[in-house]
């Protein structure tokens, strides 16, 4: 077989082959190797080295040309209907004529064929395999559930997914999006279940993205949300799928996007981002508490900062005289007021997280522990700041922690600040208007056309798993506000 390859040569270059190697020809991982089809036709591969398993190249395609024998009155026609009626072991195999179409798909893991005066050619996927394995979430902590997590293949992803809903409701719609990096984005639902008016927003959502390419998850999230600019997260992202399977079963759009190990859920919702995948493996009475805690404790870690100032600052009768009196003593020889102590601390506790997250693994908790206990302990040893703040700052941060999204985390820190703000110059006068105009703005978000605070708004009372989880054999029907075709998710026997 080596001689033959030796012997074959590419004599009469047609004009489709000259494109796509005046595109190529620069790359030094470009590729053309001359093949002797059948001892009679003379063609090419052309591909590009790394991006395909050259091991199946050679045993499922070049094989089975080299040792076909054909008929000594045999055309290129012959040779056609070969590889159409399955001469070649490949899966995935096409005939092109176009060379922008055979150079996007050679980018993307495929081979091409041409033929020594041929006007087509023939694409054959075999993608190199280097491929994340399939592990443990690393984002997402996991008590009772499934151990795996999406990795950075779409495919792969989209397997895990069919993997859970052996249905053949499951539709799974890809496009194209990004000039230069054309990246495949699959949208996932039930097509018995789902809004259609729903899904056919999200395609029109990704389709209208005009950007060269797909470098990060925040560039599709921004699509789906719109002209809306609200920090909070209109789009839910999990790398478990599990959770996106759940969802998918409720009505959910699902978005996964190649070469990212997370998948997107669409339309989100604040209820939405509070709950966490473990709350159905709990009993409902204990998820319920959790649930309303995490409420209570994103109340916390908003107001806390806010309160802590105003009171002080403008409303010291409001507090047992002991306290006061206990507080001011030992505040005596700290030289900042209430409001300039309260915004040093917590920025220094976003710089802390920020550096925990930049530094190595090894070391990230070290330099927050140093930060905490070191650092924060010669502030309060030095005057510079009250041991009360420090309190105040550590439990708002303890609060936030324990949010499930960490984007919604993120838009609460922004938020506490704007409350502080608003109490360091009003008072309470100013924190309640603060939560009023977060509250106003909570309620006019839209996602898709859903209120971002469905089933709270929206006259969606129907719905009943929100603040508290219900038991399953009592929860029959799905979330009202998505307007899904198929309501029940549980019928009753008899």
């Amino acid at each position: 077989m080596e001689d033959m390859q030796k012997k074959a040569h590419f004599r009469n270059k047609t004009p489709l082959f000259n494109q796509v190697c005046a595109k190529l020809q620069k790359n030094s991982d470009f590729r053309v190797r001359p093949i002797l089809i059948g001892q009679r036709f003379q063609g090419a591969f052309v591909f590009l080295d790394g991006m395909i398993n050259s091991g199946q190249m050679s045993e499922l395609v070049m094989r089975s040309l080299v040792e076909y024998r054909f008929e000594a009155d045999a055309t290129v026609e012959d040779l056609y209907t070969y590889i159409d009626s399955g001469g070649i072991y490949c899966p995935d195999q096409k005939k092109q004529t176009e060379a922008d179409v055979i150079i996007n798909q050679m980018l993307t893991g495929s081979a091409a064929l041409f033929f020594d005066g041929a006007a087509e050619a023939y694409t054959f996927e075999i993608k190199s395999t280097f491929v994340r394995s399939v592990s443990e979430p690393t984002n997402e902590n996991i008590t009772k559930g499934g151990k795996d997590a999406f990795v950075e293949r779409w495919l792969i992803n989209t397997a895990l997914v069919r993997s859970r809903l052996h249905s053949p409701d499951i539709v799974v719609e890809t496009v194209t999006v990004g000039r230069q990096s054309n990246t495949n984005i699959a949208v996932v639902y039930l097509q018995n279940t789902a809004n259609p008016d729903l899904v056919q927003k999200a395609k029109d959502c990704l389709l209208g993205m005009d950007v060269d390419s797909i470098a990060s998850l925040g560039i599709v999230e921004e699509a789906l949300c719109g002209d809306d600019n609200s920090i909070f997260p209109q789009v839910t992202n999990t790398e478990r799928p599990d959770s996106f399977c759940a969802d998918i079963n409720e009505g959910y759009i699902g978005i996964i996007i190649d070469g990212f190990p997370f998948a997107l859920l669409v339309p989100g919702s604040l209820l939405q981002q509070m709950q966490a995948p473990e709350d159905y493996a709990r009993h409902p009475v204990f998820a319920s508490a959790i649930r309303v805690l995490r409420f209570l404790l994103m109340g916390v870690t908003l107001l806390l900062p806010g309160f802590y100032v105003s009171i002080l600052s403008y409303h010291q009768e409001m507090l047992p005289s002991r306290l006061v009196q206990s507080i001011m003593k030992a505040r005596l020889e700290v030289p900042f007021d209430e409001l300039i102590e309260m915004l040093v601390m917590l920025v220094a506790f976003e710089v802390l997280i920020e550096a925990g997250l930049r530094m190595p693994k090894n070391i990230g908790q070290a330099v927050s522990i140093v930060g905490a206990l070191i650092v924060g302990e010669a502030a309060v040893s030095a005057k510079l700041i009250s041991p009360a703040v420090v309190i105040v700052v550590a439990i708002t941060a303890i609060a936030s922690f324990t949010l499930p999204s960490q984007d919604l985390s993120n838009a609460v820190r922004v938020w506490r600040f704007v409350l502080l703000l608003f109490s360091g110059v009003l008072g309470l006068v100013g924190l309640v208007l603060g939560a009023i105009l977060l509250t106003l703005r909570i309620c006019s978000l839209e996602v898709l056309g859903v209120p971002y605070m469905a089933p709270i708004i929206g006259g969606h009372t129907k719905t009943k798993d929100s603040y508290f989880r219900r038991p399953f054999l009592q929860d029959q029907k799905r979330p009202e506000f998505l307007g899904n075709q198929n309501k029940t998710r549980r019928r009753t026997k008899g």
